[in-house]
């Protein structure tokens, strides 16, 4: 309502600047086209006709442009009152002072009052206050008359100044009045317009509202039948419902008597567990002992094997030693040998001699047979070792798969601690669920038997409520009436 209000405010002040600037326009150029005509064929200045002439011009062009052209109504007369002052000013400038023109200077703050606006008047009377000053100072001595009259000029400039400033405050005063009335006028008019319309809607909203309350009552009724009728069977549904709390109450019961049985089992399996976890360390323990062990033994085990390779190097060694023994054996023989040749060669002279050979070969043939059997039992030796060698490699390669499988052993045990406190913590896990599932099923027992003792009271209220319902359906019907009678008179109402 006010944006209607402050919009035909807005229209009437646009409407009316259109006229004033229209007035302004109109005015002003009569005068200068007469001024105009005036100085070119009385005068003879054609200097003062071409700026009178210029005048025109500007003043017509600067109307079409900001009123016609780009329809910036209230920016004409600001800029139209310094235009036609400054072309003032020129004229005093160029030509000097005149009477005449302090008639144009009353003629031109006239002017500058027809809109009625202290700040477009105050800016035209300061203008016009100048041009006068200027006016008398730039006067010819043709025109000395005017210093004369200087004070009386000033006092009449001063007191129509006065005069039109008052006419523009009584103006505008009555302008608001009338901007004031109007919206007044417009405001009672909408405020009118909007009870009527109001009014109208509110009644058509009651008739309609008392219509659908109608057959919202005759829903009712209609629901409320159906109501009765499941509050019937909900009512029967209530005794299954309490027979079946009872059965799940003892079920309840049941399942938690189940789960101490199943708590105390747990218990029992958390412990072995526990007892086995605890077996399970101690045999990772010793088996890692044994595999310390196993490995200290293949060291001296592969030590050993060292030793006998040792042990059959020599031996061949002292193979060699023999056959050197036996060479000499031979050669011992021959020099034997020899030495009884030449003994019997020399007769009684040589036969000690021969004795000794004869000594001699005895002593080479027993470091013979010496050598053969110790070469016989160190091939004995040699064959005894080499066997020993090769079944200490067959034991070492053994014991090696040994070890490995003590480590595999050792990873097992290690994953069956692992496993067994797994397991542990499950059970004890387990156990907590089960305490849980105790005392959920002794809340849910609990429950039950409060349920069964609420679905008890509720039958009872369901029978109240089924009472109740015959006596809502009663007063509901006699309402429907009342509604029918008033919905027609708010029909005829409507009609009215």
């Amino acid at each position: 309502m006010e944006l209607i209000d402050l919009q035909a405010i807005i229209d009437l002040r646009r409407s009316d600047l259109k006229k004033k600037n229209s007035l302004m326009f109109t005015t002003f150029s009569i005068a200068l086209i007469c001024t105009t005509i005036f100085t070119a064929l009385e005068q003879h200045s054609f200097n003062k006709t071409i700026l009178y002439a210029s005048e025109l011009v500007l003043f017509v062009g600067l109307f079409l442009t900001l009123q016609v052209w780009l329809k910036k109504e209230k920016l004409f007369p600001y800029l139209a009152i310094p235009v036609v002052f400054a072309c003032n000013f020129t004229n005093i400038g160029l030509f000097g002072g005149a009477s005449a023109i302090f008639l144009v200077i009353i003629f031109l703050t006239i002017i500058s009052a027809i809109h009625f606006d202290q700040k477009l008047f105050i800016l035209g009377y300061i203008l016009g206050f100048v041009n006068l000053i200027l006016n008398t100072l730039l006067a010819p001595e043709s025109e000395k008359f005017l210093n004369e009259i200087f004070s009386a000029s000033i006092l009449v400039y001063v007191l129509m100044g006065i005069v039109l400033f008052v006419l523009i405050k009584l103006n505008q005063a009555q302008f608001k009045k009338i901007e004031q009335f109007l919206m007044d006028s417009e405001s009672e008019q909408q405020e009118k317009a909007a009870r009527s319309e109001f009014l109208h809607s509110e009644i058509s909203v009651i008739t309609d509202s008392l219509n659908k309350i109608n057959e919202q009552i005759q829903n009712h009724v209609a629901s409320q039948n159906e109501m009765q009728i499941a509050v019937s069977e909900i009512s029967a549904g209530s005794q299954v419902q309490t027979e079946q709390i009872n059965h799940i109450s003892e079920n309840a019961e049941a399942t938690r008597t189940m789960m101490n049985s199943m708590a105390l089992i747990s218990s029992n399996l958390s412990t072995d567990a526990a007892s086995a976890s605890t077996a399970s360390k101690n045999g990772l323990s010793k088996v890692t002992d044994l595999q310390s062990d196993m490995k200290e033994l293949a060291d001296s085990i592969q030590e050993l094997g060292n030793i006998f390779s040792n042990l059959t190097k020599k031996i061949e060694e002292t193979n060699g030693f023999i056959v050197n023994i036996q060479g000499i054996t031979e050669q011992t023989n021959l020099l034997a040998l020899n030495a009884s040749i030449e003994a019997a060669r020399a007769g009684e002279a040589g036969k000690g001699f021969s004795v000794v050979a004869e000594e001699i070969r005895k002593l080479a043939e027993m470091t013979r047979e010496t050598a053969v059997q110790i070469t016989k039992n160190l091939w004995e030796v040699n064959s005894t070792n080499q066997s020993a060698f090769v079944q200490m490699n067959e034991s070492s390669t053994k014991f090696n798969e040994s070890l490995l499988a003590v480590g595999h052993v050792s990873g097992l045990f290690h994953e069956v601690g692992t496993i067994l406190d797994t397991l542990n913590e499950n059970f004890s896990s387990f156990s907590g669920t089960v305490e849980n599932v105790k005392s959920q099923s002794f809340a849910v027992e609990a429950a039950t038997k409060e349920l069964a003792a609420v679905i008890e009271e509720a039958t009872a209220g369901l029978e109240e409520m089924n009472a109740t319902i015959e006596t809502l359906n009663e007063d509901n019907q006699r309402i429907a009436s009342y509604v029918g009678e008033t919905a027609q008179s708010a029909e005829k109402i409507k009609n009215a």
